[in-house]
Order: structure tokens, then sequence, then C-alpha cells
């Protein structure tokens, strides 16, 4: 009985072997040439998202640098030698199944068809039907918004795909998430092996003297800080200094920009902080009188020996130079943004970074929606009208608000929406808020983008949209007027 088991044991055993065998044959046969199938339809493709008339790059762009989800590969679209756009090949999958398809972004961040390579979701007809085929089908300028059309019958899927399509246009405007965000290794070891990846965060909405930029420090998905960096100016001299201030708001190390020989003074002031115990007691001791005392840093104390006039450091009187004040006054106004008690104002959320630099009222309340109108300006030179508009619009649950900072190029061209404060219900508001606000503030072409049926972009938020759009073309005549 026993020695029958054994036999079929063996048997079986042999049987399994030999099926593995086979499967791993067959995998090994198979798998190079589903890899060149998929390699060839690909090729073939390329040039259905931009046309017959662009030319697509042979050679793959460099992306080991970004940390990506779903775009796989880019090149980039040329037209008669110039650069138009870049192409990008996506995947990703959700419960439902998979897609991987092809999608351009131009330069000027208007969208192309997209190029299925691959669906296998659940509801693929349904995707492509109501979905992918109505993007496509719809106009250049009207692409965003049938992107965002994803209740469709496939929602899931279409959320898949409008998911991909959105990291590719970060990544073709630089808004992707960078491995090291064009840091400099100096600036990289400040955080070493607790940080792999970096991104570059917006500081338009903060009124700032000496912090130029900021970006997020992630382990993997985990934040674990912010680096900021400036070119400060003392003097005649530009100082490139960068600045690690960890997610609990506690300072790190700083350092210098490569190729910068520092002056003694700004040495000596980053030596004395990186060695502190107590990096923020060390700022808040620098007085300009020579005070530092020895409880406050690990070595040497500064700037006591370079500003003290004698042995008696009571008696010490030296201010701080341009150099030094300009590094304490970075590392401080940075750990401001840090635990959120920057000065934020939203006017310059309106603009990109350093368009510009100063507000000046020109008028209170003129309007329905009006309460206050700024001029703008950058280097004294007017650039564009602020507006600080507030409605209300009727609902259910009664009359709900929302304030905005709206600008108005001096050449007639649309600046950003920032929102200064929003009283509406937070289901509403998100879908104004990305749909609408987002999408406007992305936009090319923002005065076409005021004329496009509210309705059909917010759907189920169309009163919000339509309140916006009534205040802002209020702001708009008034500019014009001006």
């Amino acid at each position: 009985m026993k020695s029958k088991i054994l036999k079929v044991s063996v048997t079986l055993a042999v049987i399994a072997g030999v099926s593995a065998g086979l499967i791993g044959l067959v995998n090994a046969i198979t798998e190079p040439v589903i890899a060149a199938n998929a390699l060839k339809k690909v090729e073939q493709q390329k040039k259905v998202p931009f046309g017959n008339d662009v030319d697509i790059a042979e050679k793959e762009n460099d992306l080991s640098s970004y940390k990506l989800t779903y775009v796989k590969k880019s090149w980039d679209a040329s037209q008669n030698g110039n650069k138009i756009g870049t192409l990008f090949q996506t995947e990703g999958t959700n419960q439902y199944g998979s897609v991987s398809l092809l999608i351009g972004v131009y330069t000027d961040g208007s969208l192309t068809d997209r190029s299925i390579l691959e669906n296998t979701e659940s509801y693929k007809t349904t995707l492509e039907d109501n979905y992918i085929s109505v993007y496509n089908q719809a106009a250049k300028e009207n692409k965003k918004q049938a992107l965002g059309q994803i209740k469709c019958g496939a929602t899931f899927g279409a959320t898949l795909i409008n998911n991909r399509v959105t990291e590719a246009e970060d990544l073709a405007s630089g808004k992707g998430s960078s491995v090291t965000a064009g840091l400099p290794q100096e600036a990289l070891e400040l955080f070493g092996d607790q940080a792999d990846n970096y991104s570059e965060e917006s500081l338009s909405a903060y009124k700032l003297t000496y912090v130029q930029n900021a970006y997020t420090a992630n382990k993997g998905d985990s934040k674990v800080g912010r680096i900021y960096s400036s070119a400060l100016k003392a003097d005649d001299e530009t100082i490139p200094v960068y600045l690690a201030i960890d997610k609990d708001n506690q300072y790190g190390n700083r350092c210098f920009g490569p190729d910068y020989t520092a002056s003694s003074s700004a040495e000596g002031f980053v030596s004395g902080f990186n060695s502190a115990k107590d990096k923020k007691a060390y700022l808040d001791s620098l007085k300009g009188n020579g005070s530092s005392d020895d409880d406050i840093t690990a070595g040497p104390t500064w700037p006591y020996d370079a500003n003290k006039d004698d042995e008696d450091s009571s008696s010490s009187s030296a201010a701080l130079d341009a150099a030094q004040t300009a590094l304490q006054g970075f590392a401080k106004e940075a750990r401001t943004i840090s635990d959120g008690t920057a000065t934020r104002d939203t006017r310059f959320a309106c603009f990109d970074s350093g368009e510009v630099d100063a507000f000046t009222q020109i008028s209170n309340a003129t309007g329905t929606f009006i309460q206050k109108i700024d001029k703008a300006t950058k280097g004294g030179k007017d650039v564009a009208y602020v507006y600080d508009l507030k409605g209300e619009n009727d609902t259910q649950g009664g009359k709900k608000h929302r304030e905005i900072s709206f600008a108005v190029y001096i050449g007639g061209a649309l600046g950003k929406i920032a929102v200064i404060e929003n009283g509406q219900t937070p289901s509403y508001y998100g879908r104004i808020k990305s749909k609408f606000i987002d999408a406007f503030n992305a936009s090319s072409d923002r005065k076409a983008f005021l004329k496009q049926n509210r309705q059909e972009i917010v759907a189920g938020a169309s009163s919000g949209a339509d309140l916006l759009v009534n205040r802002r073309m209020e702001a708009i005549s008034d500019a014009e007027a001006r």
C-alpha cells in the first residue's frame, strides 16, 4: 500500500515538473515575441496623436530624474525642425484592468488625440465609445474639458486615464515630481538617505524677502521636510545658499551652492549655525552686539569672535554685516513658511513667481462684486490690476459666499484666480476648484475658457461657476475702462 502511494506521488511530481518546464519553455519563447509586438505597435502609432506631418524623435527623453507613476516613455515632437510638443507613453491599472496609451502635449499646454495601445478594462467598449472617442472628437481647445468628463459609464477607467494625462501634462510643463528637482549634490546631502525624491513647491502666495525656492523632500511617498534656497544679495556679493528644515519644523544644516567661495563672514555664520545644538536659539542670539552664549553652540561661538570690539562682550556693539543679516533673515523666513506663519498675500498667487513685487491700492468697492482694486508693479513699472471680488449665490442651505483675487494685465490678458476665502459647501467647492479654478489657471486662452458652457465644465456646480464668471467679467470691464 505504501509503495503504491509512493509510486503515485513520484508520478505526480514528475508530471508537475514536466508541466512547469513546458510552461517555462513556452513563456521563454512567447515573452520576447509579445514584447517585440508591443514595441512594434508603439512605433506604428507614434504618429497618431500629433499627426503624420509631425516628426517624433527616435531618441527617448531621459526620465530617470523624475518620480513617475504612469508615464513610461516620452519623445520630442517637432515640425520643420522646431519642437512643438512632447509625446508620452503611459500605462496604468485599476481593479477592472489596465490601459496603455499614447498622448501628446503641445508646448502651449494643449492636448492631442489619444492612441490606445492596449485596453483590458472590464468596461472596455463603454470606455472607448463614451470617453476616449468623445475626447478624440473634441476640438483642440475643448480637449481639457472633455478630459474631465469622467462620468461616462466607465468612471474608474476614465479616472485612470485622466490621472495619467495629468501626470504627462505636469511633466511637459516642468511640474513633474523630480528625484532631484535640479538640486545640486551639496543640497541633496542635507537630508542624505532620509530622502529619495524632491519636488519644487510654489511660493507665489507668500510675500517674501529672502527665500526664493522651496523643495519638498520625500522618502517614497512620505514627506520628511523641505529644502529652501536663495541667491542672497549682500552688498556686491551673491550668496547661493540651501537650508534643510524637517517635517517637524526643526532646522537642519545649510550649505552653499557649488563653485561658490564664501567670504569669511558668510563661512563663519554657516559654520556656527551648523555646529549649533539649538539652531533657533543660535539665530535668535545674533543681535549684532557680539553676543552668542557658549551653551548655544557645540564649537567656538560665532559671531562673537567675529564681531567683538574688545574682550568684554557686554561692551561689544558691532553690527551684523550684510551677508550675516541676509543669512539670518533667510533662515528665519524659511522657518515661517514651514510652520505656517509666513505672511501670505493671495494677490501674488494671481501671477507667476517673480512677475510682480509690490501692490498699491487705488480704489475700494466700486461695483456689485469688487471689494478693492490694487495696481501690481515690478520694479516700479505697472504690470496689472488686481481685484478682490466677493459674491454670494442662493442655495438650499442659504447664501454661500466665496472671495477671490483676480488679475487683469495692463495689456488686457487675464491673470490667475486666487481664493481668499471659501464659504461654499465643500462638495460643490471641490468641483469648482478642480474643474474650473485650476483649469482656468492652467488654460493657455483664459478669455476663451470663460466663454465655455459652465454646465458642462462643472456638472452640479454651475451656479458657483457662473458666480465666478460674473465677478471676473465685472473686473475685466473695469480694467478695460482704466
